[in-house]
C-alpha cells in the first residue's frame, strides 16, 4: 500500500488537498482523506502574497437567462469551529453569520455579487448562497443552497468571495471538503509506522493536525485495497499541541513514545526557569527534534528537545533503524540509538526528491546513477 498526499500550497492556488491510496503500483488512487479550508488566514508566513486566493473557477454568469431578481437571495458566511483545548470533540462543526441580502448578481464570465448592507466579508471567506421567501424558481437556482447547519454544509455547494468594496465581490468555485472542520494549507508529511501511516499538515493551529491512518493488518500476508475502509484518527486537539510537524513516528511501546521534528521556530513551548530572584524569562525556539508520549500531545511543553536543530525541518524520517533528519538548509543529522546520540553535517542543500531524482543522481533499484 503507498499513500500520497498534496503537498501543493492552497494559498493562492484552488487545491484539494487530499490523502489518496494505491495498492498496484500507483495505476488506481483512491481518496481517503481530504481537508477542509478553513477560511480565514491570519498566520501567513512565507513569500506567498495571496493568501485567501485559493479559488476554483470563477463562476460564469454570463449565460444566465434571466436576469437576477434583486433580494431573492441572501448569504451566510461559514465560520469554522475546529477543535480547542475547551472542547476536543466539537458536535458542532461550523457556525453561520446572519443572513446578508443580495441586491443583484451581474450576468458576466466572473460574477459581481452586491449586498443590501455591508457583508463584513474579506478575501477568501466562504459563504453559503440561500433563497428568501417569496423566491420563485429560476435560472439562478443551481446556486442555492438552503440547508446549511452548525453539523453540515448542506448539499456542499459553497463559494469563496474575492472582495471589491464593502458591498460587493466577486464570486469564486470552493474546492475544499464542504464537510470538514479540519482544515489545512498542505500535507507536510506521511510517515510509515508498524500499522499505518501519521500524517502531518500545516501550517499553525488551526491548521497544523496530525493523524493516524491505521492498518493493522500485515502488508505482506493480508489482502488490503486501497478502496477499502481504513480508519482515521485526529491525534491533536489544541492550540497548545504539537503542530506543524515535518516528520513523526509513533513506536509501539507502553507509553506510545513518539518522537518528531518541527518545522516551525515560533511555537509557544513555555519559557524558561531563571535563577532565583530574577523577574525577566524568554522562550527558547520550536526547531528542533522532539520526545514525548501521545497523551501529551496537546501539550507541547511537555515534549524535550533531544536534538537541538537550528534550522526547521525539511526532512524527518525513521529509515531502518536510523531516524534521518535534514533541515531546510542542509543541516544533517543521523541518530541510530533512537535519539540519544547524533552524527552531524552540514550538506549544501536539503534533502529533497525532485520528480524522482536528487541534481545529478538517480536512483533505481539497486542502482545508483551518477552524472558528473
Amino acid at each position: 500500500m503507498t499513500l500520497v498526499g498534496t503537498y501543493r500550497s492552497n494559498t493562492d492556488v484552488g487545491v484539494r488537498t487530499v490523502i489518496f491510496a494505491s495498492d498496484d503500483g500507483g495505476r488506481q488512487w483512491y481518496c481517503k482523506y481530504e481537508f477542509g479550508d478553513f477560511g480565514e488566514y491570519a498566520f501567513q508566513q512565507g513569500v506567498g502574497k495571496g493568501w485567501g486566493t485559493n479559488f476554483g473557477n470563477a463562476i460564469n454568469s454570463s449565460i444566465m437567462v434571466d436576469d437576477y431578481k434583486s433580494l431573492s437571495f441572501s448569504l451566510a458566511k461559514r465560520i469554522v469551529n475546529s477543535p480547542s483545548s475547551v472542547d476536543k470533540e466539537p458536535k458542532t462543526l461550523f457556525k453561520w453569520s446572519s443572513d446578508c441580502d443580495i441586491v443583484n448578481i451581474t450576468k458576466e464570465s466572473t460574477a459581481v455579487v452586491t449586498t443590501k448592507n455591508k457583508h463584513n466579508l474579506t478575501t477568501g471567506n466562504i459563504i453559503a448562497i440561500r433563497s428568501n421567501n417569496g423566491y420563485k424558481k429560476d435560472s439562478w437556482y443551481w446556486l442555492l443552497n438552503n440547508d446549511v447547519s452548525e453539523k453540515s454544509s448542506g448539499n456542499g455547494l459553497l463559494f469563496k468571495v474575492d472582495v471589491i468594496d464593502d458591498y460587493s465581490f466577486k464570486l469564486y468555485e470552493y474546492v475544499s471538503s464542504p464537510d470538514n472542520n479540519i482544515t489545512c494549507r498542505h500535507i507536510h508529511h506521511i510517515n510509515r509506522v508498524k500499522d499505518g501511516w501519521i500524517i502531518g499538515t500545516g501550517e499553525v493551529y488551526p491548521n497544523g493536525w496530525l493523524l493516524y491512518m491505521q492498518m493493522k493488518e500485515a502488508d505482506t500476508f493480508a489482502e488490503k485495497h486501497a478502496y477499502d475502509q481504513f480508519k482515521v484518527i485526529r491525534l491533536n486537539s489544541s492550540e497548545q499541541s504539537v503542530q506543524r510537524t515535518l516528520g513523526l513516528t509513533l513506536y509501539d511501546d507502553k507509553d506510545s513514545t513518539i518522537v518528531y521534528a518541527s518545522d516551525h521556530d515560533v511555537l509557544e513551548r513555555g519559557k524558561v526557569e531563571m535563577p532565583v530572584g530574577r523577574s525577566e524569562t524568554f522562550e527558547r525556539s520550536s526547531t528542533g527534534i522532539f520526545k514525548g508520549v501521545l497523551k501529551n500531545l496537546d501539550d507541547i511543553s511537555s515534549f524535550k528537545v533531544i536534538y537541538e536543530a537550528k534550522e526547521p525541518a525539511f526532512f524527518f524520517k525513521k529509515l531502518g533503524s536510523a531516524l534521518v533528519f535534514s533541515g531546510q538548509r542542509g543541516e544533517f543529522a543521523v541518530s541510530f540509538d533512537n535519539g540519544d546520540s547524533w552524527y552531524q553535517e552540514q550538506l549544501d542543500s536539503p534533502l529533497i526528491y525532485y520528480y524522482g531524482h536528487n541534481l545529478n543522481y538517480y536512483a533505481i533499484s539497486d542502482y545508483i546513477i551518477v552524472f558528473k
